[in-house]
């Protein structure tokens, strides 16, 4: 829970220039900065294509692979040495990333008709990215238009609960109290000025402090008192989902990103954004 300028989102989709200091240090392009364009045999080239028996039988199996994929890539991110890396543990970091998502992205293959494209281009980028150590796999408009059309598709036919959050620049609206554990797809539709990020941290067993509390904490006792799970972080006007596991518990979200930080390539020196009002709990039941 330290406050730094990462990006932690879990995902490939959302992996583009997986913190701030790689922009600088490969010269990576700014990720998501509006819709890009669906690669070649997108689902939305495919919207009269009809899934096999067996693809339709493989349903289950994908979606739970795709919230696997998220879980993998948080569990690199959040516990790499991001804000400090030479750029030789930067490749190594990518390496890791993508030697964990490469055998979750195989496991989706057969993938159903509307996502067979986007699970082939992810998991081609993959497994370059695992051999190569390569910051620009995170960065390809193939890479971000194959991932939403993969999430589009996974709101559609997993059956996941699925929560609506909205992002101003000093509060989360839209962020229910209670939440059914299991798998659930959060999407953050950012409506402020600045960059926002939806951090989704779980209390550990026994711990009753208040997230608001816990937040004022030094990172090395936040640590003990809390597990952050993974992220989503979303450019201004844009919309983006990732997907979490949730046991039952208490939950905060919170955005640790600087007031200021108004795209991935010019982060702010504000106050970080949960100290305005950018926090909030609830409850997996």
């Amino acid at each position: 829970m330290a406050h730094r300028h990462v990006r932690v989102s879990a995902r490939p989709r959302l992996a583009a220039c997986v913190l701030i200091l790689v922009l600088a240090v490969t010269g990576c392009g700014a990720a998501e900065t509006g819709a890009a364009a669906a690669p070649s045999g997108s689902a939305a080239g495919r919207s009269a294509a009809v899934d096999s028996p067996v693809a339709v039988g493989r349903i289950p199996v994908v979606c739970s692979a795709w919230v696997d994929a998220d879980a993998a890539g948080a569990s690199v991110l959040l516990n790499a040495d991001l804000g400090s890396g030479t750029p030789e543990q930067l490749q190594a970091i990518v390496k890791e990333f993508w030697a964990a998502q490469e055998p979750i992205l195989a496991s989706m293959e057969p993938a159903p008709e509307p996502i067979k494209a986007e699970v082939g281009t992810l998991l081609a980028v993959a497994r370059e990215g695992a051999s190569t150590g390569d910051a620009a796999t995170f960065s390809s408009p193939e890479l971000v238009a194959a991932g939403r059309s993969i999430d589009e598709y996974m709101l559609r036919e997993c059956g996941y609960d699925q929560v609506q959050v909205t992002t101003t620049d000093h509060a989360y609206q839209g962020l229910p109290s209670t939440v059914r554990s299991g798998a659930v797809g959060i999407t953050v539709d950012n409506q402020g000025q600045d960059v926002h990020q939806v951090m989704i941290i779980r209390a550990n067993d026994g711990v009753t402090q208040p997230f608001s509390v816990m937040l004022e904490l030094a990172p090395e006792q936040r640590a003990q008192l809390a597990t952050p799970l993974g992220s989503v972080e979303v450019e201004p006007g844009e919309t983006s989902t990732v997907f979490f596991r949730l046991i039952p518990g208490r939950y905060g979200a919170v955005d640790l990103l600087a007031q200021g930080t108004t795209s991935f390539a010019a982060p702010g020196d504000g106050p970080p954004h949960f100290s305005l009002g950018m926090q909030s709990e609830f409850t997996a039941t």
